[in-house]
């Protein structure tokens, strides 16, 4: 496994490492992840971009603020974001992007396990998969789009009074393999590939709970 100069506490050079550094800080994932290595792992794609030169595991700051999105039109991310405050404390939309499925991080770069730092809280829900995709499939709106028109805002904000997310249960959320918008302000993430399979995984997740 290679070291990480992002990591704070100085370099990571064995996976026996970093799992003792993932057991300090992250307890409060931990306590409500009863498998995080193997049966219910948070998953999430980093870009090659992003990875050049960063090694296989680092920690990461979440960018909380308003922000400019990839790919929702920024009066609809804005909206959700309003939305989503209003009703579960946080603007969601400017959190931390995770699944419980592995094969949902192919496109976004090379696969990556996440463990949140600290305290964190997170929202989910059991008939949305993608939120986005909902919102554009449903409204007909298109990534590209500009200027939003005022009657599809509302058609929108109407959507979300309406959507129950779901603030508990994170072992669901996870198997139910679909978007988990989690608030943490930092995280790390293990390259998927420092592990020679799931046996592997098995075996370091013994000492992850020990």
């Amino acid at each position: 496994m290679k070291s990480n100069e992002f990591i704070t506490e100085g370099k990571i050079e064995s996976i026996e490492e970093m799992i003792e550094l993932i057991k300090r800080d992250c307890q409060p994932y931990l306590q409500q992840n009863s498998s995080a290595l193997v049966e219910t792992p948070l998953w999430r794609g980093i870009g090659t971009k992003e990875n050049a030169d960063r090694g296989e595991f680092r920690k990461k700051t979440v960018r909380l603020d308003n922000r400019v999105p990839k790919d929702t039109p920024q009066d609809i991310h804005d909206e959700l974001n309003y939305s989503l405050q209003k009703k579960y404390g946080h603007p969601y939309r400017n959190a931390l992007f995770v699944t419980g499925s592995k094969g949902q991080t192919y496109d976004y770069g090379d696969t990556f396990i996440i463990f949140p730092i600290g305290h964190f809280e997170f929202i989910w829900h059991k008939d949305i998969r993608d939120l986005w995709d909902t919102i554009a499939t449903t409204y007909n709106i298109d990534s590209r789009d500009s200027t939003i028109p005022n009657e599809t805002i509302d058609k929108v904000n109407y959507f979300m009074l309406k959507a129950d997310y779901q603030t508990t249960n994170l072992e669901a959320a996870i198997k139910r393999r679909g978007e988990i918008m989690m608030w943490a302000k930092s995280y790390y993430a293990v390259n998927n590939r420092i592990f020679n399979g799931r046996w592997e995984r098995e075996e370091y997740e013994k000492s992850l709970y020990k």
